[in-house]
């Protein structure tokens, strides 16, 4: 066991203390970060999503004015 009564078992409590306190920092920005792309994958996909539902629908609405078929090909 550390004997915390000298400076030296202090500070060895404290460096562990520090080591343990960085990894974990450490291995929750690392987490943070994988969970972001993931999330920014998904929010990339919705706006495809959204742009070519837009698209579509200006397309019905051609063809709806028009009546031409070449605003559905």
């Amino acid at each position: 066991m550390i004997n915390l009564s000298t400076i030296k078992g202090k500070l060895a409590v404290l460096s562990i203390l520090s080591f343990i306190t960085y990894s974990s920092i450490g291995y929750i920005s690392y987490n943070n970060n994988q969970q972001a792309k993931t999330i920014t994958i998904r929010l990339l996909k919705v706006g495809e999503i959204q742009a070519l539902s837009s698209e579509t629908s200006a397309d019905l609405r051609g063809f709806r004015l028009f009546l031409k078929q070449n605003f559905l090909d």
